[in-house]
């Protein structure tokens, strides 16, 4: 009977309470390296159509701001449901950032010729 006592007293003072055990273990592991991938990945391919768009729109104009921000409520929609690490965060916007580069290279490149 005290054991059982003392174990709940252990549980309410750890950082985890509150939490179910599918929260605590959300961090560890090959399943959190592959949930980063996942999403940077994402990130990435998102991207692409949308710095094609972006490098049609007049630079720091409100089209122009919105089609480099429009993929940030799905990165943080997908970041809270699927309990991603903070390290995750500067990943997706590298992967971000690359996506919109890759996207806006060949408009670029034409630009360029022309």
């Amino acid at each position: 009977m005290q054991s059982t006592t003392a174990q709940s007293d252990v549980n309410k003072k750890s950082p985890a309470a509150g939490f179910d055990s599918g929260a605590r273990l959300a961090y560890d592991g090959r399943a959190m390296v592959f949930k980063i991938a996942l999403v940077s990945l994402l990130c990435l391919l998102l991207n692409i159509p949308l710095g094609m768009l972006r490098e049609r729109a007049r630079k720091f104009s409100l089209a122009w701001f919105f089609w480099i921000h429009a993929s940030i409520p799905l990165i943080i929609a997908l970041r809270i449901w699927l309990r991603l690490h903070p390290i995750a965060i500067p990943i997706n916007i590298a992967a971000a950032i690359l996506g919109q580069v890759i996207g806006a290279a060949p408009a670029k490149r034409r630009r360029a010729r022309a």
